[in-house]
C-alpha cells in the first residue's frame, strides 16, 4: 500500500500463490540454518518485497507474479548485495595438466590393453 497507494485486492488464486510464497521462504531460511518461526518469515516476507524496486516484477506487482518469481527476484537482491564480475564463475584450476590423471595404475592398464 505504501509503494502503490492502493490497497491490494486479494482472490482466492493470490491466497494460493502467498501460501506456496511462504513455504519458499521457509525451505531458503531452513537450508541456510536460519529461523522459520513465523516471525522470522513474515520480516523475511517484507525484506524480499521491499527488495523489488523495477522492472517487470515491480510494474507487474501481484502475489502470483511474486510466487512464480521467486527465484529471479532473489537472485536480483543477491546480485545488489554483492556484485561479482561476471567472468567469474567460482571455479580455481589449481592442475589444469591432464597428466595429473595419469597414475602408474592407469599406465600398466594402458600397456596391457595396447599389447
Amino acid at each position: 500500500k505504501e509503494t502503490f497507494s492502493d490497497s491490494y485486492y486479494w482472490t482466492p488464486k493470490d491466497a494460493g500463490a502467498m501460501s506456496q510464497l511462504l513455504q519458499k521462504i521457509t525451505f531458503s531460511r531452513k537450508e541456510k540454518g536460519m529461523p522459520t518461526d513465523d516471525e522470522s518469515v513474515i520480516s523475511a516476507l517484507g525484506t524480499l518485497l521491499s527488495s523489488i524496486k523495477e522492472g517487470w516484477i515491480f510494474e507487474n506487482f501481484s502475489v502470483t507474479n511474486i510466487n512464480s518469481k521467486y527465484n529471479e527476484i532473489v537472485a536480483q537482491a543477491k546480485r545488489r548485495i554483492s556484485p561479482k564480475p561476471s567472468a567469474d564463475i567460482g571455479v580455481v584450476l589449481q592442475n589444469n595438466s591432464p597428466d595429473k590423471y595419469d597414475s602408474p595404475q592407469e599406465k600398466r592398464w594402458e600397456e596391457r590393453w595396447n599389447r
